[in-house]
């Protein structure tokens, strides 16, 4: 039998409005887990952000962080990060602010660190921890 990987958004999928997974989802996962299926969190979340979710669930195999641009083991150790240059993400990081609008607004993952143009905004805020 081959497991069958499961992945789960975090925000508004995995998480109950009170920012914490139910019983009864730690249980459903629990019970694929036991018939040897892979549970995978994602989210744009930071690593921090997933793991103070999925701390308290079983174990659970790697973990993917800022909309997949990091995956690493349930180690921690990075399997895969998408690496973009710095000077081309300033170019884009001005022009976005240059723009002056609302509408719009830009993110930076670097290790562990997210830094985005919103950084008073609830949402992220909750999402960094």
């Amino acid at each position: 039998m081959t497991a069958k990987p499961i992945f789960s958004d975090i925000d508004g999928t995995l998480i109950t409005s009170q920012g914490d997974v139910s019983t009864a989802t730690i249980d459903a996962i629990r019970k694929q887990i036991i018939a040897g299926n892979l549970f995978i969190p994602v989210s744009a979340r930071t690593p921090k952000g997933i793991m103070n979710v999925v701390d308290k669930m079983p174990n659970f195999c790697p973990i993917i962080a800022y909309n997949g641009t990091l995956v690493l083991d349930e180690m921690g150790r990075p399997l895969n990060s998408q690496f973009f240059d710095a000077a081309e993400a300033v170019k884009l990081i001005n022009e976005v602010e240059s723009l002056k609008t609302s509408d719009l607004a830009w993110n930076v993952y670097s290790d562990y660190n997210w830094f985005s143009s919103l950084n008073k905004n609830s949402l992220v805020v909750k999402e960094k921890k």
